[in-house]
């Protein structure tokens, strides 16, 4: 939005060369987030905060608990299931079955950050490298202590993040206002 409440001229700020223009960013000035936005954003960092705390007031004895199964198992060297330890119905029913091995995640894991460390370096996503690495440095910090508490308490956070949603928003404008703009070019010619 602009400064006097207007929709903001997004497409006059990149270049044909799909570059940031600096003077048509200088001559419309900032774009101004209204005060439901904000107070949205508000409450999804808040949700945040409060689920952190929520697992760090309340669910310390179950922390506590996974933690030492985690550890007695790591100290066995992994010889016993996982699902030996817990004596709930879905764990019972899946003795039977062969853990996927570690190997396999790891696997899975470098198939998808191998290709994006690539782009990044070939220049076709536009962020610095190092950056790449912080997302997934805060993704693991924030998805897995977040995956514990949906799984011991039924609880998620329907938002996954406030500060993807301005971007997600400008790349669906950009793309619809591609379109509208092919579909004019293709009909009128």
């Amino acid at each position: 939005m602009a400064e006097n409440g207007t929709t903001y001229p997004i497409l006059n700020l990149i270049t044909s060369e799909t570059s940031f223009n600096e003077t048509a960013y200088a001559e419309y000035g900032p774009i101004f987030i209204g005060a439901q936005q904000l107070w949205g954003m508000f409450f999804d960092y808040a949700s945040f905060t409060s689920a952190l705390f929520w697992m760090a007031l309340f669910g310390w004895p179950q922390f506590k608990l996974a933690w030492t199964k985690f550890r007695e198992r790591w100290q066995s060297g992994y010889t016993r299931s996982i699902n030996d330890q817990y004596t709930d119905q879905l764990n019972i029913l899946m003795r039977p079955y062969n853990e996927v091995p570690l190997s396999w995640f790891i696997a899975l894991f470098f198939c998808s950050v191998i290709p994006t460390i690539i782009i990044i370096a070939k220049g076709y996503l536009f962020i610095p490298l190092w950056t790449y690495f912080i997302a997934l440095m805060t993704g693991a910090l924030v998805v897995i202590p977040l995956g514990w508490l949906y799984a011991i308490s039924n609880f998620q956070l329907v938002s996954p993040s406030t500060t993807l949603d301005p971007w997600e928003s400008t790349l669906t404008m950009l793309s619809y206002d591609s379109l509208l703009e092919l579909r004019t070019n293709c009909c009128t010619a």
